[in-house]
């Protein structure tokens, strides 16, 4: 069995691109260029994702927000320290799982906390604290130690898998 070489296995999606993207781009270029856009999309759209939900949860007034009872600062801290662990693994992700960059995944949530707590400041009858700052910090190393232990994790019984 014959494998094909690129020309040929790129030959359909080229043969459906306009005649003038072809010449101009040279075709399979142009065609690579867009996959490689769009696989940077799909790394970075949970981290967009992640703030604009964050942003639109903190542009609640305080009268609209929910009350939990007994339990209300707990749930809400507890929704701060979870909504920035998914933003910094979801920044994580946006870096390819580079264990090197964990710290920046983590320097950037604690830099959207902050931000955050600023743009709080604007929204009435709310005010920024530093206390958040340090919950939703927390909630992202904590949420980056344990995604990091889990990858470790697999990795090992992947690699215990197929030695056996």
């Amino acid at each position: 069995m014959r494998l094909l070489d690129r020309e040929t296995f790129f030959e359909p999606c080229r043969a459906q691109l306009p005649q003038r993207w072809v010449t101009t781009f040279g075709g399979l270029h142009y065609y690579r260029k867009m996959s490689r856009s769009y696989s940077l999309f799909s790394r970075w759209a949970p981290a967009i994702l992640m703030i604009v939900a964050i942003f639109l949860f903190s542009s609640i007034p305080a009268r609209q927000l929910p009350r939990f009872g007994l339990l209300d600062v707990w749930v809400k801290k507890g929704g701060h320290a979870l909504g920035y662990g998914f933003l910094a693994v979801a920044f994580w992700h946006g870096f390819k799982w580079d264990r090197k960059l964990v710290w920046l995944a983590l320097l950037l949530s604690m830099l959207y906390a902050t931000t955050d707590e600023l743009h709080q400041s604007l929204v009435p009858r709310r005010h920024p604290s530093p206390i958040d700052v340090w919950i939703d910090s927390a909630g992202a190393a904590i949420a980056l130690v344990i995604c990091a232990w889990v990858r470790k994790s697999a990795r090992k019984s992947t690699s215990t898998k197929g030695s056996t």
